[in-house]
C-alpha cells in the first residue's frame, strides 16, 4: 500500500514548477513591457529638453506672429539632429509664452506679444513585446533665456589702513588659532587680486569637476589656500600666492570649509560659473568659517585711532555672503559686528560753546562703547550685458537695505574753560551718554560698468559716511559739577553757575562733530561698518541670453 501511494505522488512537483514558471514568465513579460515604456518616457524627456533649449535661442525679441510660422520647422530640424528615440516617430507640440512670478509657464497668443519662454511637449507610442497593444509616453520641457549676475555688499578691503590691518590680523589669527602678522601692503595686494571659481575648479588637488560641486563640497582650509596659491601663481601674483601657502602650512589639514557659505548661488543659473572672489575676501571669509562657530571674538584688542586707543572686545559674525543668480533670486548679506570698548581722549579738538564760556581743553573717558551692526541685505533686480565699453556698458541693479546699527556708551567729559576774559578758570565735569540707532529704508542701486575696472567701485545705498546725529549725545546736567578758581584761588560762582550749566547745551553740535571725526567714523571704518548705508559692488560679469530649463 505504501509503495502504490508513493507512485501516485510522483510528478506533483513538476506541475507546481510549471505553474510557477508560467507566472514568472508573465511577470517578466510585464516588466519588460513596462521597461520599454519607461525608456520611451526617458527618451521623450531628453528630446523635449533638447528641442526646448534649441527653440528658446530663437526668442530674440520677435513677436508671436513672427515666430509661430517658423517654430514647427525648427522643432523638426532639432528632432532630426537628435534622432534615435525609442518608439514611433515623436510628435511635438510647441507653445510660446512667458514665465509668471512663480515660474509657471503662461502661453502668449496675441500676435503682438513678445515671448520669452517656450514649452515643448514630446510624445510617442511603443508596441508591447508580450502584451497586445501599445503604450504612450509623453513628457514636456520649459525653457527661457537666463540672465543673472553676481554682486556683494561691502568688502574686507575697503578702507584698508594700519588700524584695519591690525584688526584683520587679530580676527584671522583668532579664527585660525595661530599668529597672523600681515602688513598693510600685503593686505592691499590681496585686495587687488582676484580668484575665479572656474580657475579653482581647474586645480586638480581640490577634486571637483564643476563650480556647483566646488560650492557644495567640503574641502580642507589648507587645500583651499594651496589651490588659491596655485591660481595666483598662474596669474604671476607670487607675493599673494606666498601668503596663501604660508597660511596653509599654519592651519594644517583639520579645518574644513564649504565655499557655498561665502557665495549664495541660485540652482540652475550659470552666473556663479563666471564668479570670482576678491583674494582678501576669500582668505578672510574662509578663515572665519573654519572655526565652526557662529562668531569669532577677540576678547582683548587695542584699536589705535590716533587721538585715542580703544581697548576691549570685538565680535564678528559669519563672513559676508556674495550673491549669484537670476533677477529677484540672487541675494547677498554683510557681516554682523559687535564691540565693547573703553578709552580715554586726552584732548579732543574743536569743542566750543556759544555763550559765556570759552572752552580750552576737552578730555573724555569712554566707557562700554557698544556697537551692534546687523547684516545689510540685497537682492538682484536687473542684469544687462554690454561689451563692456563707454557706449555699451554692463548694467546691474540691486535693491539694498542697510542693516540696523546701534551705538551706545557712557562718556565722562571734562572741560577746561575760561570765564570773564580768562580771569576765572573753570573745570566742568559732565556725565553723558551716547544712544543712537541708525537704519535706512531699502533703495534701488543702479550700477554701470564701462570697463572691468569699474567693478571695483563701491555704490552706496543710503548716505555714505554718516556719523552720529546731534541728538545721539545726552548731557546729564543734573549731575554736572563746576569748579572755579580766580587767580588760583577757589571762587564762588553764585548765580552764574546756573547760566554756565545752561550754556553747556551749546557744545552738543561741536562735540558730536568732533567725536564723529576723531573717533566714531574712524572706528566704524576700521570695523567695516556703515551707518544708514551699505556699499554695493558688482562682480564681473553678468550672464545674459543663456538657454536654461525651468520646472
Amino acid at each position: 500500500m505504501t509503495g502504490r501511494r508513493d507512485r501516485d505522488e510522483r510528478g506533483a512537483v513538476a506541475v507546481v514548477v510549471a505553474a510557477f514558471a508560467l507566472v514568472m514568465v508573465l511577470i517578466a513579460a510585464f516588466a519588460i513591457d513596462l521597461g520599454i515604456q519607461r525608456v520611451a518616457r526617458r527618451d521623450m524627456q531628453s528630446l523635449a529638453d533638447i528641442v526646448a533649449l534649441d527653440l528658446v535661442r530663437e526668442l530674440d525679441g520677435r513677436t508671436v506672429e513672427d515666430l509661430s510660422p517658423v517654430m514647427p520647422d525648427l522643432a523638426a530640424q532639432s528632432v532630426e539632429r537628435n534622432e534615435g528615440t525609442l518608439g514611433d516617430e515623436p510628435d511635438l507640440d510647441v507653445r510660446l509664452g512667458e514665465l509668471d512670478e512663480e515660474g509657471a509657464f503662461v502661453e502668449l497668443t496675441d500676435d503682438e506679444d513678445v515671448p520669452t519662454a517656450v514649452r515643448v511637449v514630446a510624445q510617442t507610442a511603443v508596441g508591447f513585446a508580450f502584451i497586445s497593444g501599445s503604450g504612450g509616453a509623453t513628457r514636456s520641457a520649459i525653457a527661457d533665456l537666463d540672465s543673472g549676475a553676481c554682486f556683494k555688499l561691502g568688502s574686507v578691503g575697503v578702507g584698508l589702513d594700519t588700524k584695519r590691518s591690525a584688526l584683520l590680523n587679530s580676527l584671522i589669527g583668532d579664527a585660525l588659532g595661530s599668529s597672523v602678522n600681515l602688513s598693510l601692503a600685503s593686505y592691499q595686494g590681496l585686495a587687488n587680486a582676484s580668484i575665479a571659481l572656474a580657475d579653482l575648479v581647474d586645480v586638480t588637488s581640490l577634486g571637483v569637476g564643476t563650480v556647483d560641486e566646488l560650492l557644495t563640497t567640503e574641502v580642507s582650509l589648507a587645500g583651499l589656500y594651496n589651490a588659491s596659491a596655485t591660481v595666483l601663481d598662474n596669474q604671476g601674483k607670487t607675493a599673494q600666492a606666498d601668503i596663501f601657502q604660508a597660511l596653509a602650512l599654519q592651519v594644517g589639514p583639520v579645518p574644513k570649509v564649504t565655499l557655498g557659505d561665502l557665495l549664495s548661488a541660485e540652482t540652475g543659473n550659470g552666473a556663479a560659473a563666471n564668479a570670482a572672489f576678491n583674494a582678501l575676501d576669500l582668505l578672510y571669509g574662509s578663515a572665519l568659517l573654519s572655526n565652526g562657530e557662529s562668531f569669532v571674538e577677540v576678547p582683548s584688542l587695542g584699536i589705535n585711532l590716533g587721538i585715542v586707543t580703544l581697548t576691549g572686545s570685538v565680535r564678528v559674525g559669519q563672513p559676508a555672503k556674495q550673491g549669484c543668480g537670476r533677477v529677484d533670486k540672487a541675494t547677498a548679506t554683510t557681516q554682523q559686528v559687535e564691540t565693547n570698548l573703553d578709552g580715554n581722549i586726552a584732548s579732543l579738538p574743536g569743542v566750543n560753546a556759544l555763550s559765556i564760556i570759552k572752552i580750552n581743553t576737552t578730555t573724555i573717558a569712554i566707557d562700554d562703547l557698544a556697537i551692534n551692526a546687523a547684516s545689510a541685505s540685497g537682492t538682484l533686480k536687473s542684469a544687462q550685458c554690454g561689451q563692456p565699453s563707454e557706449t555699451d556698458p554692463d548694467r546691474i541693479s540691486v535693491f539694498a537695505t542697510p542693516g540696523l546699527v546701534q551705538v551706545d556708551g557712557d562718556l565722562a567729559i571734562r572741560l577746561g574753560a575760561d570765564l570773564i576774559g580768562g580771569l576765572v578758570k573753570l573745570v566742568i565735569n559732565i556725565p553723558a551718554t551716547i544712544n543712537a540707532d541708525s537704519s535706512a529704508p531699502g533703495q534701488l542701486v543702479p550700477m554701470t560698468f564701462e570697463s572691468l575696472a569699474d567693478y571695483s567701485v563701491a555704490h552706496p545705498a543710503g548716505s555714505a559716511g554718516v556719523g552720529l546725529g546731534p541728538s545721539a549725545i545726552t548731557l546729564d546736567t543734573a549731575h554736572t559739577t563746576v569748579t572755579a578758581t580766580l587767580l588760583g584761588f577757589p571762587f564762588n560762582l553764585g548765580g552764574t553757575l546756573a547760566g554756565i550749566v545752561n550754556a553747556l547745551s551749546g557744545i552738543l553740535g561741536s562735540l558730536t562733530s568732533s567725536l564723529n571725526n576723531a573717533v566714531i567714523l574712524p572706528l566704524l571704518n576700521t570695523l567695516g561698518v556703515r551707518l544708514a548705508s551699505a556699499d554695493v559692488y558688482g562682480v564681473p560679469r553678468p550672464l545674459c541670453g543663456e538657454p536654461a530649463l525651468r520646472g
